[in-house]
């Protein structure tokens, strides 16, 4: 079995053991709401980008205007309305840094999954035969668990278990910590830069990119829901799921790219404002 194959087996046990029975029983929906928004992202995810981020600052300030009218004991509609303007005028002049912090996550978020590529997931078969070995009795042979350990082990944090992975990780090679922290940190400000610099171009590739990964993950989530042996085979040939992956992403960037392209070729020829 390849890594990405056990990579995914791993995330799918981990999502079933920490996500209720009641949303996994939901998956279906939710997936095609997913992949809804992951079409509408990867289209027009760059040209709506500044109306969205405007608009998302001009709700959370009116939610906040009105929570701290009610504290006062004053007009909450009043401070509604203040406080709409005055973040949503934040948001509105702010847009080129959260589109930096925007490209430093997806660049951080990138850099690192190439690096767990090279350094973590050659350990991770390595790692669960230690921890199948570190559970299993073998002096006294086999024993049932008692309720509480039951219980901890289905309730078990999903942070303790990446911990224990990276403490495995860095005690085989020890210069995966400061390797990783200095990919991640040299990543999130190349993004922060690349972002404050290049913002359409930045807005594009985020966009595409993470309409990518919604549909992806609504289309594993609905195969592995509806048709667990087709999803079976599709992780033993993560060469196909690569390819129409690639694909989508590269048509989103056209398209997006050409629309956004004309707004700014409009906005270029627009006639100057007269004084």
């Amino acid at each position: 079995m390849n890594e990405i194959a056990q990579l995914a087996e791993q995330a799918q046990l981990l999502i079933h053991q920490h996500i209720s029975p009641n949303l996994l029983s939901r998956a279906v929906p939710i997936a095609i709401g997913l992949m809804l928004l992951g079409i509408g992202v990867s289209v027009l995810g760059a040209k709506m980008a500044k109306f969205l981020v405007t608009g998302t600052f001009i709700v959370l300030g009116a939610v906040v205007g009105y929570q701290f009218g009610g504290l006062i004991h004053a007009t909450p509609a009043l401070f509604a309305l203040v406080g709409a303007a005055m973040v949503g005028t934040i948001g509105f002049l702010t847009f080129r840094i959260w589109v930096g912090a925007m490209a430093a996550a997806v660049v951080g978020t990138v850099a690192l999954g190439a690096f767990s590529n090279h350094h973590i997931l050659p350990h991770l078969a390595d790692f669960q035969e230690q921890r199948a070995e570190l559970n299993a009795v073998s002096d006294t042979g086999f024993e049932i668990p008692t309720a509480q350990e039951q219980a901890a082990y289905q309730q078990r944090d999903l942070r303790q278990w990446w911990s224990d992975l990276w403490a495995f990780v860095t005690s085989r090679d020890p210069s995966a910590r400061q390797l990783g922290q200095a990919v991640g940190l040299g990543s999130l400000v190349t993004g922060l830069l690349f972002g404050l610099v290049a913002t359409r171009a930045t807005i594009i590739v985020a966009t595409s990119l993470f309409g990518t990964f919604c549909l992806i993950s609504a289309m594993a989530t609905m195969l592995g829901t509806l048709s667990p042996s087709m999803y079976q085979s599709l992780l033993h040939r993560p060469g196909a799921a690569g390819f129409a992956a690639a694909g989508f992403l590269a048509t989103s960037l056209v398209l997006q790219t050409l629309l956004t392209r004309k707004a700014a070729v409009a906005d270029s020829t627009a006639p100057p404002k007269s004084k």
